[in-house]
């Protein structure tokens, strides 16, 4: 990916999260993020050697800027499902719409798939870069 998209990237984030502030608080959307009683760190779930000796953060996205369309068939809660299965101790959901086609209800439809792969219930960012 060269400078110039990743420059075209940071310009369109400024832009939109300028908008996003007009829209909602940021004190706001701080204090919905801490009112579930489920949150999981993702700090704390690396801190553990994984049931591999190792942690791995999966990442669930179905384009890039550099390498266009990634999965046609593009499912994330399977995807989320699968990587579980695989041993991914975290999540990261990429629901930037412009340059990674993706959309916020990526994150949610990922977690219930999850959640029934294991007993564990990995930590899922999702990954707007705002």
């Amino acid at each position: 990916m060269g400078s110039d998209i990743l420059s075209e990237i940071v310009r369109h984030k400024k832009e939109e999260i300028a908008l996003a502030k007009k829209q909602v608080s940021e004190s706001e959307i701080r204090r919905q993020a801490h009112a579930s009683d489920k949150r999981r760190s993702f700090i704390d779930s690396l801190t553990q050697p994984g049931p591999h000796g190792v942690n791995i953060i999966a990442e669930i996205k179905r384009a890039s800027p550099s390498k266009g369309l990634i999965r046609a068939d593009f499912r994330p809660a399977d995807h989320a499902r699968d990587y579980e299965i695989g041993g991914a101790t975290c999540l990261s959901v990429l629901t930037d719409a412009p340059y990674f086609q993706g959309h916020e209800d990526y994150a949610q439809s990922s977690r219930p798939r999850a959640q029934k792969a294991r007993t564990a219930d990995p930590p899922i960012a999702s990954t707007a870069f705002r």
